[in-house]
């Protein structure tokens, strides 16, 4: 399955389970990207980052980034885990 089509069965099964999350994220971050959604829905399914990786179809050094924009919106997540920081939303 290509990471495309595997992020849109993702990202499918991840509203039916977490009703309203996507929209929470937006409105206490309305400058967020969609790859940092992603990121975060990711993170909120307990993905691995290899997984996160292999689902969206980026390297390592991409997801880094994309942890360290997260940082910048919300300096709270400084020495916290992200999907630690994702279950709480």
């Amino acid at each position: 399955m290509s990471p495309t089509a595997e992020w849109l069965d993702f990202s499918f099964r991840f509203c039916q389970a977490h009703p309203g999350f996507c929209e929470r994220i937006a409105k206490k971050y309305p400058g967020i990207t969609r790859m940092e959604m992603q990121v975060c829905m990711a993170a909120r399914s307990l993905l691995s980052n290899k997984e996160t990786q292999q689902i969206l179809g980026i390297s390592q050094r991409a997801l880094w980034s994309h942890h360290h924009w997260l940082r910048e919106l919300d300096p709270t997540l400084t020495g916290v885990k992200l999907e630690v920081w994702a279950q709480a939303i």
